[in-house]
């Protein structure tokens, strides 16, 4: 294309009277939220801009690890000092070695 073009002078877009350039939030169609790069540039008539915002979902969390004081709550579910276990023996785990 710049072969084909090579001749001609390049032009920055001018921007057509009665449109209104504005960032969208392409999956709901309202003002994108607040932040750097958040949603997408379209062209609205100047009397048809969105006015709403989109709520921004919140962020996934991971669950917050229950207490594992013992380090061994992953073989078992539960910790040594109660002596119990979620199925099977009770064997401490020195009785191992």
């Amino acid at each position: 294309m710049k072969t084909a073009l090579a001749d001609v002078p390049e032009e920055s877009f001018q921007q057509p009277e009665g449109l209104t350039a504005t960032r969208i939030d392409p999956k709901s169609g309202m003002l994108a939220g607040r932040g750097e790069n958040a949603g997408v540039m379209e062209f609205f008539p100047s009397d048809n801009v969105p006015k709403k915002r989109a709520v921004p979902k919140p962020a996934k969390r991971k669950p917050k690890p229950e207490d594992d004081s013992d380090g061994f709550s992953d073989f078992g579910g539960s910790s040594r000092s109660s002596g119990r276990s979620s199925g099977g023996s009770t064997r401490s785990i020195e009785s191992l070695f």
